[in-house]
């Protein structure tokens, strides 16, 4: 599914729209003398409409050209009457039109009634409301989406919940089902994966490959449990070279001045959480030896800029 996400804003209630009909008229009556309506070009009538209607320069109608050919042999502007006026209807302003339009140029070419309003519709059951709604226009909602945003079980009163609905919406779902199973290799059961992905959808958005580094650390290196980190899914947002590492090479030190074994893991997750400046006043200057942990501190982070040097 070749989604897209784009914004649109309310319409000002005196905004003046100009009807595609009136369009045709105006490209009518301007053929008149040479050639008729039918009988011109038809990659005429698909320049004529976006560079009248739009204002596009020719770089952006060879873009779009280019990534639906099919618009340059239009003879009829039905489909595309149909997706400005449907655009319309759901709060688009002309402007916003134009760009997505712009940007997707293969809806100029789709049925409107037959997958894009139905498929609208279907997340209206889902419980967006309408200004969301306008942020996704697809060809479709597979059934095997609509079944996994039932089985990730984010109420709908849930803040999260349009979040994860536009996050399924977009993406493909071969996608989706890879990134999951990518935390099953990593050591979560499915039942886990799928809380890990409620507790903090953001994750469907982390490449695999850094989800399975940051996992590597957390569990060989960290020493955190599946459970804890199941409900702790936020660290997967983290930066494993600029927060996490540094941070509990820190807390490691700390611990082993202290003699007092292992690096509990919700102290862990406290000192990571944290913003630098607090970290480094409540955690580092806070302790009597605070001069060799700012040397473990710096020695880390210096570390790791080296490390992505030489990784270049």
């Amino acid at each position: 599914m070749g989604s897209k996400l784009f914004s649109c804003l309310p319409v000002r209630r005196n905004l003046f729209l100009k009807t595609l009909t009136h369009f045709c008229f105006n490209f009518s009556t301007l053929s008149e003398g040479n050639a008729s309506n039918s009988n011109a070009p038809s990659q005429n009538l698909f320049l004529y409409f976006v560079t009248t209607r739009f204002n596009m320069s020719s770089a952006d109608v060879a873009k779009m050209l280019k990534l639906n050919p099919t618009l340059g042999r239009l003879k009829t502007l039905d489909k595309v009457e149909q997706l400005v006026n449907m655009l319309n209807r759901h709060g688009c302003a002309e402007d916003q039109i134009a760009n997505i339009i712009r940007t997707q140029p293969s809806l100029m070419t789709t049925s409107v009634e037959r997958l894009l309003e139905p498929n609208i519709q279907v997340l209206k059951d889902l419980g967006l409301e309408r200004e969301n709604i306008t942020k996704i226009v697809t060809s479709s909602l597979t059934p095997e989406q609509l079944d996994l945003i039932r089985k990730i079980g984010i109420q709908k009163e849930s803040k999260m919940y349009k979040y994860v609905v536009s996050v399924v919406a977009k993406s493909r779902i071969e996608v989706l089902k890879a990134k999951i199973n990518n935390l099953q290799l990593c050591g979560f059961s499915p039942e886990e994966a799928l809380e890990v992905v409620r507790f903090y959808p953001s994750v469907l958005e982390i490449s695999e490959e850094h989800v399975q580094k940051k996992m590597e650390f957390m569990f060989n290196h960290m020493g955190l449990s599946v459970d804890f980190v199941t409900k702790h899914a936020r660290m997967f947002t983290m930066s494993l070279d600029k927060v996490m590492r540094p941070r509990f090479s820190v807390l490691r030190s700390m611990t082993a001045m202290n003699r007092a074994g292992e690096v509990k893991q919700t102290r862990i997750y406290s000192a990571l959480k944290i913003k630098e400046a607090k970290f480094v006043a409540q955690i580092i200057e806070g302790h009597p030896e605070s001069a060799a942990l700012w040397t473990v501190y710096k020695n880390a982070i210096a570390n790791v800029s080296e490390s992505s040097k030489t990784q270049r």
